[in-house]
């Protein structure tokens, strides 16, 4: 067992790392998103107006509205609800991925406080273009919502997050060689 340990000690301690930083941030988003329900929270809020707002410059007017003792804000256009957005739609869970496995990874420092902050607010502006498409999705090709909801955008997010991790992997290399 010693020599298991041994061999595979880096390995061992990223997951250790990985699951240590994803279980912590789940339990605080978790604390978080029940300190709201049944009411939306906030970031879903947010995300949802950041959609009206960049969908009104291209001159198409939406609404978005909360609904008392309800988990979602619905993306209204001509008083026709369009989308309903819980909190799954608001990429924070894809966000713990991204950063558990950064923390895991390493190095600290501020080279990757820096680089968290700029993933988040890409996956932050990926979920708010997300919510878009699938609002187009809705209007053109409604017999489609499904697998662009389910699939496609979902490994669209997911593949944005592999890039990420493969450019900080990359950076990073040269910095872990030299410790």
């Amino acid at each position: 067992m010693n020599a298991f340990i041994k061999q595979y000690k880096p390995a061992l301690l990223f997951l250790v790392r990985f699951l240590v930083a994803y279980v912590i941030l789940n339990v605080l988003y978790s604390w978080f998103f029940i300190s709201y329900y049944p009411e939306p929270d906030p970031i879903t809020v947010q995300l949802t107006a950041a959609v009206v707002k960049l969908v009104g410059f291209c001159g198409l007017q939406l609404q978005y509205m909360t609904h008392a003792h309800q988990p979602f804000v619905s993306l209204m256009h001509n008083t026709r609800e369009i989308l309903l957005i819980y909190e799954g739609c608001n990429g924070v869970n894809v966000w713990i991925v991204f950063v558990s496995f950064l923390i895991a990874y390493g190095p600290w420092g501020p080279r990757l406080w820096m680089f968290i902050l700029l993933g988040s607010a890409l996956l932050f502006i990926m979920a708010i273009l997300r919510l878009i498409f699938l609002f187009w999705v809705v209007l053109e090709i409604p017999r489609q919502f499904y697998f662009f909801h389910k699939y496609l955008f979902s490994a669209l997010l997911y593949l944005i997050v592999f890039i990420g991790w493969y450019l900080w992997i990359r950076s990073s290399v040269h910095i872990l060689r030299a410790k």
